[in-house]
């Protein structure tokens, strides 16, 4: 129920109702604007649908007298949504009376004052703006929570009310916007939630992955409720907690809330640029920017900023142009000296009116400077090519010598399956951002590194310097580091052309040649519940309720849990449960909750820790967590949770009904494993085993495996990971359903029942329990998904392994199956004794023995001399 004024209203002698359903854009707008203010984070929100109702010169009950004099109150509502998110606002234009007679007032006063707000009807659910049922509802005309009198504007979409402005004895999440910020920071950020007073003064503490926090000041706005602080630099792609520190009269308040960081983009803010090399020294470098993002300004400066690996600040380098026109294009001749220091260091350029220094780190005009700015990233990268290839071989050379004297290699990461059909299929790994031919480990190891494999057109793994390499830093969770520990002395090191570089840097970064490579073991649910343990055992169970996929323990770290829902086939409720909910926590390291849920609006909604993703940001389909990653499809048909523990999840968000695919690492064979996921130790016999260890066999009924096994992992209330939002645990748990235990008769399914499922069992199970052709469609591919990635991680790849490097020598090899070759070269001083080329055969071995570099004898002429004359006789 949403009630602007709950109240006795009568209209049955004077005042009128009014209300409309409204797509005039004018309406649209107005509510687009009033949104916007009150939710920055719904900036870019474009407003499909209004509906708007009036209460206007309404007078309480009894309305006995149409000619009397009587305290009379105007006031609107209007419910807009995008589709996706909706909004209430409420506008009260004169508010007299609180309460008609039957509620206990007296000339429309006293008794039991009106409420405003909002109530889910179960006792339990309900926001109400502050003073309703009280006296001080009155002055709701002249109070706000947007700092506009008679204005009030909420969120409504989620389980939860979501308010605009501050609330007194805050004690919840802080409301930030954006949500989002890139990595290098320098952009406003506005906070909600406590409110203030006049003498209150705050800050505002951005984290990093590992607790260490950069404080900057913060500007209040009394009249808006918010508070705006300047986003520091920070490394990380991922979520940041962001504290709130407010002090009054001495006494500190500290409020809690996260933001999200994002990799920059290679044209941030619409500044363009290309390079063309002149000669070894110089290259014309071009601009292309939108004028008009600098508002009237005539003349522009052309600043670079640096950040190298020993700072967390961007430092202004110098100026690459001075009192430019501002007419959005401009190119120089430009030396490659004029970037000394590329090689150690990230690059900025800024455009900026000229005399506007901007400070990246401490802005204290918070927005006034207006800029445009262009973080080289992968731009860098390719400018570095031309760099280095041009006029500045020697300082690669000496950036790459400078490197490889102290770099050590990260030596816990997984290491690259043989093909890339195989890397496809493992959800350990995922596609580089902006290279298809190569992919990544999903989750940091525990050093924090990241394998990088690439492979080619025939899907085989690159060796070489094509290939990819052990990286140091995740280039997601720790994005600057890695450019400036992984990929620049890459660059230096490997894209001059010098093979002897190339080798001492894969000495620090070594590549992966798939040996030692250990698939993952999948498990899974799909349909009317049909489970696979990670064992291989297939079963079926239709609890209606909540339960253990994996219970955590001392030796499995992962909390798992599925809630089953009872299928309804229209408003007909079927013998029959699917799933609608996961959530997951990885105990032992401290992950967030994240629960994956079913939404009739918007597909999926995802929540962590409590909280709803805003997944109108396809920004923010990429998550990185502590502990934890979150990838969604673009088109939010699949949401895949990868931890650093070693545990993934891909949930197919499926209109019908979610299907599971999971995969754990072989670590955990035999280390416990306990759930509707089974036991994994090799042995599917043992998988239906319930919390006290007693063993159902695998061929038990649907009835035994419901009452003896499924059923016993029902999870207890205070065991329950999930958020409930306007429902409770009792209302998803359901010990007393009983499902059809009697097997359909597949034999006599209806004809459209052979047709989509053939003779696949579990499909024609679901056509006939659900009576829904696409739920059991979905059974099926599910089935087929699985069985073709099993087979996928079973294939046996023949390959030989790459030969470590040779004292003073090294190995180059752009692959390593069978025919594919490897060549061995030695160091200045060092002569080749063997073969220098061998071949991989058949059996995954090289056809002859890896040669050795000896240190090459050198005769002096006085020398050669004297063996001259001892044999002349002389």
């Amino acid at each position: 129920m949403i009630g602007p004024y709950w109240a006795d209203i009568d209209t049955r002698t004077t005042g009128n109702i009014y209300y409309r359903e409204s797509l005039v854009q004018s309406d649209l707008q107005k509510a687009n604007q009033e949104v916007t203010n009150a939710f920055p984070n719904s900036k870019n929100i474009q407003l499909k649908w209004t509906y708007i109702v009036t209460w206007y010169n309404v007078t309480y009950y009894p309305d006995i007298c149409a000619t009397c004099e009587r305290k009379r109150n105007t006031l609107q509502l209007i419910i807009a949504t995008d589709g996706v998110q909706s909004f209430a606002i409420f506008y009260y234009n004169n508010i007299t009376w609180t309460t008609g007679n039957a509620s206990g007032g007296t000339n429309g006063l006293g008794g039991i004052p009106a409420k405003a707000g909002f109530d889910a009807g179960d006792g339990k659910s309900l926001y109400m703006i502050p003073g309703s049922c009280e006296a001080e509802i009155i002055t709701i005309g002249s109070r706000s929570n947007v700092g506009s009198s008679g204005k009030w504007v909420f969120r409504v979409d989620n389980a939860e009310i979501q308010t605009a402005g501050c609330q007194q004895n805050f004690t919840g999440q802080l409301s930030i916007a954006p949500t989002f910020i890139e990595l290098y920071g320098h952009e406003p950020v506005e906070i909600t939630g406590p409110c203030f007073n006049e003498t209150s003064i705050a800050a505002c503490r951005f984290y990093d992955n590992i607790g260490n926090f950069t404080e900057v000041e913060a500007k209040i706005n009394i009249n808006s409720s918010k508070i705006s602080c300047l986003a520091p630099f920070m490394d990380g792609v991922g979520r940041r907690r962001l504290d709130l520190v407010v002090s009054d009269d001495g006494e500190n308040a500290t409020f809690t809330g996260n933001i999200y960081t994002i990799r920059p983009e290679d044209n941030y803010n619409k500044l363009l640029w290309t390079i063309d090399p002149l000669s070894n020294t110089t290259f014309n470098i071009s601009f292309v920017w939108n004028a008009s993002l600098l508002g009237p300004v005539e003349m522009v400066d052309f600043n670079i900023y640096q950040i190298s690996a020993t700072s967390t600040n961007w430092a202004k380098f110098g100026a690459l142009a001075s009192n430019i026109s501002n007419n959005g294009t401009f190119f120089k001749i430009a030396q490659y000296s004029d970037f000394p220091d590329i090689l150690k260091n990230l690059v900025n350029i800024a455009v900026e009116p000229v005399g506007s220094h901007t400070n990246f780190q401490d802005d204290t005009a918070l927005g006034d400077a207006i800029y445009l700015t262009m973080l080289l990233g992968y731009a860098q990268i390719n400018f570095l090519d031309a760099y280095l290839s041009n006029g500045a071989r020697l300082a690669g050379y000496a950036a790459c010598e400078a490197f490889t004297s102290f770099c050590s290699a990260p030596n816990d990461l997984l290491p690259c399956p043989p093909t890339r059909l195989q890397s496809s299929a493992d959800p350990r790994f995922v596609d580089v951002q902006g290279d298809c031919a190569c992919r990544i480990q999903a989750s940091p190891s525990a050093s924090g590194g990241s394998q990088e494999c690439c492979y080619d057109e025939n899907g085989n793994l690159v060796m070489g310097p094509n290939g990819g390499f052990a990286q140091k830093y995740h280039p997601v969770s720790s994005y600057f580091s890695n450019k400036l520990y992984d990929q620049l002395p890459y660059e230096a090191c490997c894209q001059i052309q010098m093979p002897d570089l190339c080798s001492k840097f894969q000495q620090c970064r070594p590549q992966s040649d798939g040996s030692g490579y250990t698939p993952p073991q999948p498990a899974g649910g799909r349909g009317d519940p049909h489970i696979i343990t990670f064992d291989g055992l297939d079963y079926t169970f239709n609890g209606k309720a909540e339960f253990w996929l994996v219970k955590n323990s001392t030796n499995i770290p992962l909390a798992a849990q599925a809630r089953m829902e009872q299928y309804y086939d229209g408003t007909t409720p079927k013998l029959a449960t699917i799933f609608t909910t996961f959530v997951f926590k990885d105990s032992n390291n401290n992950s967030p909750t994240i629960q994956v849920q079913k939404s009739v609006v918007r597909t999926v909604d995802i929540f962590v820790d409590g909280q709803n993703i805003d997944l109108t940001s396809p920004q923010l389909y990429q998550l990185v967590l502590d502990n934890a990653q979150i990838f969604v499809a673009n088109d939010k048909s699949s949401v895949s949770i990868t931890f650093n523990s070693g545990f993934n999840f891909i949930i197919n968000t499926n209109p019908d009904a979610f299907t599971m695919f999971a995969t754990c690492d072989e670590k955990y064979k035999g280390k416990g494993t306990a759930g509707l996921l089974g036991v994994f130790d090799g042995n599917s016999a043992d998988d239906l085993t319930d919390p006290n260890g007693n063993v159902i066999p695998p061929n038990s009924s649907l009835s035994d495996i419901h009452y003896n096994f499924g059923l016993k992992w029902m999870i207890s209330q205070e065991e329950s990971l999930f958020s409930y939002g306007s429902k409770n645990y009792t209302a998803y748990n359901d010990p007393n359903f009983m499902p059809s235990f009697d097997e359909p008769d597949i034999n006599n399914a209806p004809p459209d029942a052979y047709e989509i499922c053939g003779d696949a069992r579990d499909c024609l199970y679901d056509f006939l329990t659900t009576n829904n052709a696409a739920l059991a469609n979905q059974t099926l591919l599910a089935a087929e998904k699985f069985n073709q990635t099993s087979d996928i991680y079973k294939t046996k790849v023949v390959m030989c392994t790459m030969p470590s490097n040779i004292s003073n020598g090294y190995a180059t090899a752009q692959g390593l199956y069978p025919g594919d070759n490897v060549t061995f070269s030695c160091a200045f001083g060092y002569v080749l004794k063997g073969s220098d080329t061998l071949f991989c055969q058949e059996d995954g071995t090289w056809n002859n023995t890896i040669p050795t570099c000896s240190k090459l004898q050198i005769l002096w002429l006085s020398q050669l001399l004297h063996l001259d004359i001892k044999e002349s006789g002389l």
